[in-house]
């Protein structure tokens, strides 16, 4: 299996191209194809070369493993400033408790 076909499968395993859109691919790669038949033109937004399509693929795979990490902080962040006030319950409790 050549290089080309490994990439279009792993990103259709990834779910970063739909079937259809691997379908596509898959027979642009097939030899015998590229000259029989033109290409059909690319959907407006859509790249039209596989190269275009990786790097597409690769942006919007950055743009979401940037926006995890954002999303881990934050939750972080909420989670740092909540956890004195835990403390300060559970000694609350233990002082309560010591009280009885």
């Amino acid at each position: 299996m050549n290089e080309e076909r490994q990439l279009v499968l792993q990103m259709l395993a990834d779910g970063k191209i739909t079937v259809a859109e691997a379908e596509t691919l898959l027979q642009a790669l097939e030899p015998g194809e590229a000259g029989s038949r033109q290409p059909e033109p690319a959907p407006p937004g859509r790249p039209r070369k596989l190269g275009d399509l990786v790097q597409q693929a690769l942006a919007e795979a950055d743009r979401a493993l940037d926006d995890a990490v954002r999303s881990v902080e934050e939750r972080l962040a909420a989670q740092e400033q909540r956890e004195p006030y835990r403390k300060i319950r559970e000694l609350s409790r233990s002082i309560e408790r010591a009280g009885e």
